[in-house]
């Protein structure tokens, strides 16, 4: 009989040592509990659409520990119907019991997600509906993350909800980013050795390839000794190859040029300036013989001595161009 005690007591010490040393293999042994969960509350800065697909996530991977019975979505919203009940913001933990009580689980799960700044938090919480306490509150974040990254973030709520020892999942390293892809531009002209400035900072001589270009629009000035500047607007695309080619023109050229200019243009001028001297001389000429006509009338009809007149050429001009002496024979008047 002595054998028999001890042998229980030492059973009943090795099950209470498997009991400490791995509880959850003895959690596994109890009957799942039967939950439903609200869908999560999303901030505004989340998409709207995460909210479904996050809330049936949290779902799938609580049934997945193995520790729950979960109400399926389409179900709680059928019995809530029936009993004339809107989810519809339904987050607090009175809402919660109230819900839980209307649907006959054990425990109910309520949850948000927010974001602070660039990290997003998942909280989740499990309140027993016949005390309406909390027992158990999990979270976890995602810094630097996209919202698809948050299926990962999910799934460690779930585990630390039910309680499951899990080891921290590696996450993915946020990502970089995306850096504008950068145009490059060739810069040729002949002659060669021509200075090239873009945007007014040196890029050396022609020719010459100038990378890492931001995307965006660029003035390009070849400049060299004795030759014209030569200035060209260059819109550079993304990862995209230009080119500016030009022949540049030599200065003293351009200086030949706008003297042959001048020379045409003064005997042109000097032929208008004689054309208008010869009007005026005509002009006057004309004048002189009208009034040399009436003198000779006047002569004739009154007779008697001879008088000489002197009749200036070029219509009263001061100009020395000569002068043409008249002498009319015949009596004073």
């Amino acid at each position: 009989m002595m054998e028999f005690r001890k042998f229980m007591a030492l059973l009943t010490a090795f099950s209470f040592l498997i009991m400490v040393i791995n509880p959850p293999l003895y959690a596994q042994t109890e009957k799942p509990k039967f939950i439903a969960v609200l869908d999560l509350d999303i901030a505004k800065a989340i998409p709207a659409e995460a909210r479904v697909s996050l809330s049936d996530l949290l779902r799938e991977k609580l049934v997945n520990t193995g520790r729950f019975r979960v109400v399926d979505r389409n179900n709680m919203d059928k019995i809530l119907k029936e009993q004339g009940f809107q989810l519809q913001d339904c987050t607090s933990k009175e809402c919660a019991v109230q819900v839980g009580r209307l649907l006959g689980v054990e425990k109910m799960v309520s949850g948000n997600v927010t974001k602070l700044g660039q990290t997003y938090i998942i909280s989740a919480q499990m309140t027993n509906v016949e005390t309406g306490e909390i027992e158990q509150m999990s979270s976890d974040r995602c810094g630097g993350c996209e919202v698809d990254q948050l299926l990962d973030t999910i799934e460690n709520v779930a585990n630390k909800l039910a309680g499951v020892q899990v080891e921290a999942a590696e996450r993915a390293p946020a990502p970089k980013p995306k850096v504008p892809e950068t145009g490059k531009l060739s810069v040729t002209s002949r002659p060669d050795k021509a200075k090239i400035l873009i945007n007014g900072t040196d890029q050396g001589t022609t020719p010459n390839t100038i990378s890492g270009l931001k995307p965006g629009s660029y003035e390009v000035r070849i400049q060299k000794q004795g030759f014209m500047e030569y200035v060209q607007k260059v819109t550079v695309d993304p990862g995209a190859s230009m080119s500016v080619d030009t022949s540049l023109v030599a200065a003293q050229a351009v200086s030949v040029e706008r003297q042959r200019a001048s020379v045409s243009k003064a005997p042109a001028e000097e032929q208008e300036t004689a054309a208008a001297q010869a009007g005026h001389e005509k002009k006057g000429l004309g004048a002189g013989w009208i009034v040399l006509i009436v003198l000779a009338s006047v002569a004739v009809v009154g007779g008697g001595s001879f008088l000489a007149y002197k009749l200036a050429s070029g219509g009263g001009s001061t100009r020395d161009s000569g002068t043409t002496t008249v002498t009319i024979t015949g009596p004073l008047p």
